[in-house]
């Protein structure tokens, strides 16, 4: 599957705005939230779409459709149905600007929300989107270990040993190898 950069995406994304028939407004998260609000240097193949806020599916599909004979581009749209985000996200949403769009309106997670969901997957390309948004956007230490224990550690589906070594990987990742021992011993992960 071909990959994409953010101003191939903004490109697609601009011909689907102007093939709409009416105001769509999407919640998206993964790799295309990070390009987008985050200016990741990654790549992706897809918008991950959590939700449909407002306006119609079919509308956004056929659109889609439009842009990539106007441009080439295969940007798959699909349904983000096993996306974890921590507990109270919706209260940090962030609207996507500057994209120069006028029907079709974007919202992603605030970076900690959609730092935490790329970590708790813990694939190599989460891993780099998580290394470029700390780089774009310097993330906060306390507050995604805080946001970590509180939101996502013992509520979200799944192991939570898996997720804290994910964690862990995360924590070393951005904040050094000191920095993520702690973390190896306050979650209680063996060496």
């Amino acid at each position: 599957m071909r990959r994409f950069e953010r101003n191939q995406i903004v490109r697609f994304l601009r011909a689907v705005d102007s093939a709409l028939d009416g105001n769509v407004e999407v919640f998206v998260v993964g790799g295309l939230a990070a390009i987008l609000q985050y200016d990741a240097a990654v790549k992706t193949a897809d918008m991950d779409v959590y939700a449909i806020v407002d306006g119609h599916q079919s509308d956004l599909k056929r659109a889609s459709r439009v842009a990539t004979d106007m441009t080439g581009i295969t940007l798959e749209i699909n349904a983000a149905t096993v996306a974890e985000l921590p507990w109270n996200y919706e209260d940090r949403v962030k609207r996507v600007r500057g994209l120069r769009l006028k029907k079709l309106r974007m919202i992603v997670p605030d970076k900690y929300d959609l730092v935490l969901s790329k970590a708790l997957r813990g694939y190599e390309h989460d891993l780099e989107a998580i290394a470029s948004i700390h780089e774009h956007h310097r993330l906060s230490e306390k507050t995604l270990a805080r946001r970590f224990e509180d939101e996502i550690w013992k509520i979200a589906m799944g192991d939570p040993r898996k997720f804290a070594f994910n964690m862990f990987h995360v924590m070393r990742l951005l904040y050094g190898a000191d920095r993520a021992e702690v973390y190896r011993a306050r979650w209680g992960l063996d060496k």
